[in-house]
């Protein structure tokens, strides 16, 4: 769905999201958000939701494998062949 809302830049840049797209985007005081300049389109993004859906990205793309302990693997893997 397409929101298109507007707001004033007060003085140092401020504004204030209009409560409908704060409520959309759960976001509650205090919540930090992440802003993405796509050639002069601006996205505004809850910081935890976001990073909850790289999360799902990422471990469906490493099929749940843990990549720290790939990593350590490795190392271990590295340092025996030295």
């Amino acid at each position: 769905m397409i929101q298109e809302c507007t707001s004033l830049i007060y003085g140092r840049g401020k504004t204030t999201l209009p409560k409908s797209i704060r409520e959309q985007l759960n976001l509650k005081d205090g919540s930090i958000v992440v802003y993405t300049n796509n050639s002069g389109v601006i996205t505004i993004s809850n910081e935890d939701e976001l990073a909850n859906a790289l999360k799902k990205i990422v471990t469906k793309a490493t099929k749940g494998k843990s990549l720290v302990n790939e990593l350590l693997r490795e190392r271990k893997t590295a340092a025996k062949n030295e």
